[in-house]
């Protein structure tokens, strides 16, 4: 009887976590007017992608310009199209990314780990989805970012000071969303403001309902402890 309810039990497990393959289908322009980035080579991802946690980019479909190929590309968008999760392993195939945009897709969260691999990230515009946390160090490896935008969004808790690092932010998208709603463009002072402002209204992990996250309300500050979930990390 053990054995019968374990079995069971175990292969759902199992399924649970496994890691789902994934196509991307690219089409491939240039952009010649996109802030600090200019005449930027990209890939805008043409079909929805109802991706999971574990889903991990195997294959590019597309066809590049001329004398162009995967390392000459800068810039990944994909717009109006659904994209629940990040899909992970882009960097495999385009190491060189100085943007990601990433707009009106109902993306439900972005996570440290997505965005570690780009390094050389100046651009990160994740405008008109349904995230409401920012995670502890999310930005911790991409101390190159110039533009940030999260307008639009349901954001209502931050973990912790999360843009302090970022000495080359001069323009902060934050309006549209539950705890602050504001904008700053090309003032890196206003900017320093804007985020001390989140820092003080965006910490209450009270706001919301998610798992990974527990408030301790028997002490004066907000204790945060991210709960281990091996079934939807990767």
């Amino acid at each position: 009887m053990f054995q019968r309810l374990v079995l069971p039990l175990l292969i759902i497990l199992f399924t649970s976590s496994q890691v789902s393959s994934l196509e991307l289908n690219c089409n491939y322009k240039f952009h010649t007017n996109w802030w600090a980035v200019d005449n930027i080579y990209f890939c805008e991802q043409t079909t929805s992608l109802v991706t999971t946690p574990n889903d991990i980019v195997d294959k590019i479909h597309g066809e590049h310009k001329e004398n162009y190929g995967n390392n000459d590309v800068k810039g990944f968008r994909v717009d109006d199209k659904t994209m629940n999760y990040f899909p992970k392993g882009i960097d495999k195939f385009f190491p060189n990314l100085q943007f990601i945009a990433i707009w009106t897709t109902e993306l439900k969260e972005i996570r440290q780990s997505d965005l570690a691999p780009f390094t050389k990230l100046r651009i990160l515009s994740i405008w008109n989805n349904q995230i409401e946390v920012l995670e502890k160090d999310l930005l911790q490896f991409n101390t190159e970012i110039e533009y940030i935008g999260f307008g639009k969004n349901n954001i209502k808790f931050v973990d912790g000071k999360i843009f302090n690092h970022l000495r080359k932010l001069h323009t902060f998208h934050f309006d549209g969303n539950d705890c602050v709603s504001r904008q700053v463009a090309g003032n890196k002072h206003e900017v320093w403001d804007l985020t001390e402002e989140i820092e003080e209204r965006c910490s209450d992990c009270r706001r919301v309902n998610d798992p990974r996250y527990h408030c301790d309300d028997s002490i004066n500050e907000t204790e945060v402890r991210v709960a281990v979930d091996a079934a939807k990390n990767e």
